[in-house]
This record gives C-alpha cells, sequence and structure tokens, in this order.
C-alpha cells in the first residue's frame, strides 16, 4: 500500500490491511517534512539556563569559522566548556575510527588534541572534566 503523508496517520494505523501484519510507519512529524525533523527544545540553552552547581560541557561540529562559532556556542548556551569536532581533518568525524577534537574553555582556554582513536578521544573528554572537578 503507497503511504501518502498527507494523510491522517491515525487513519494509516487504523486501514485493515495493516492490523493483520506488523509494520513500522515512519511519517513526519505535524509540522515538519522529515520524520527525523525535531521540534524540541535546545536542551543544551536550558540546561545552560537553569544550571546550579555543575559542570556543563557541550559539543559542537563545525564546518567553517570553527573557533569563532563555537565560541559562541559556549556563550550563547552557557557552557563551562565545549569540544569542538573538526571535519577538516582527514581520518576526523564521522565513518573513521579517529577524530581530532579541541576544547575551549569559558575563560578562552583552547586545548588542541591530536588525531587519535575514538576511545582515547573520550579519555581525553573525561580527563578534561575530571580536571575540572578537582
Amino acid at each position: 500500500r503507497d503511504l501518502d503523508y498527507s494523510n491522517n496517520i491515525k487513519e494509516i494505523l487504523d486501514a485493515d490491511d495493516l492490523k493483520s501484519s506488523f509494520n513500522l510507519i515512519i511519517g513526519p512529524r505535524v509540522g515538519t517534512i522529515s520524520p527525523w525533523s525535531s521540534k524540541t527544545k535546545d536542551i543544551l540553552k536550558y540546561l545552560g539556563e537553569n544550571k546550579k552547581d555543575q559542570i556543563l560541557v557541550g559539543f559542537a561540529l563545525e564546518t567553517e569559522n570553527e573557533l569563532v562559532n563555537a565560541k559562541e556556542k559556549l556563550k550563547k548556551k552557557n557552557l563551562d566548556a565545549i569540544v569542538l569536532n573538526s571535519l577538516k581533518d582527514a581520518g576526523a568525524g564521522f565513518g573513521a575510527d579517529t577524530n581530532k577534537i579541541t576544547i575551549i574553555t569559558r575563560d578562552n582556554k583552547i586545548i588542541s588534541f591530536e588525531l587519535k582513536e575514538k576511545l582515547k578521544v573520550a579519555e581525553d573528554i573525561f580527563d578534561f572534566i575530571e580536571g575540572t572537578i578537582k
């Protein structure tokens, strides 16, 4: 059966031909064009606005003006630090077993790391947070 996304999703789910078998139907959220679109609030910004005695670290993936955009997110979301992921370096980012990050702190300290396995990158982030707590 061809599904027309203009139909009401309840009508589609109640259709007799769907009741007899298991089906997964993924449709767009109301007011969006994609099933993966989200109208959720900016969770990180909310946490930054409501943090008490916490350390809040965010992540940024920037394709241009990396440092400038990451610093802007750091300030806008009231973060203590932001981990900048770069796609500009070969072997970094998605589809690779390695990554290269830069951590930027609220007081504008910039800590750059070499390209390394993602597990080691995670250890660097945890070490940074642990050092911040102490």
